[in-house]
């Protein structure tokens, strides 16, 4: 079975890697929706509408994933945050137990 482990380092390049590409996916819909709709107005005919067609449809799937990248963008923020969270709970605890076993000592 293989182990693996998230750090906040991991979380954060990994948004930082996903909002990149998001960024530029984003930019390519943008210049090639902007580009169909300059070519449609001056193709004609049954090239127009299969161009028009399996464009339309290619637009439809990059979106697809530009939206699954900014759902992954948010499920990283929320895991690092929730692991930051996490630690702070996990500091303070500790720090409590330290004082339940060691009464004696000053801190």
């Amino acid at each position: 079975m293989v182990q693996t482990t998230s750090t906040e380092h991991g979380m954060s390049t990994g948004r930082m890697a996903m909002e990149t590409a998001y960024n530029e996916c984003n930019a390519v819909y943008t210049k090639v929706d902007f580009l169909r709709d300059s070519l449609k107005s001056t193709w004609v005919g049954g090239a127009e509408q299969g161009y028009e067609t399996a464009l339309v449809k290619w637009l439809e799937e990059l979106r697809l994933i530009v939206n699954g990248m900014n759902n992954m963008i948010g499920t990283f923020g929320g895991t690092t945050r929730g692991m930051l969270n996490l630690e702070d709970e996990n500091l303070v605890l500790s720090s409590t137990w330290n004082d339940q076993l060691n009464p004696n000592q000053g801190g």
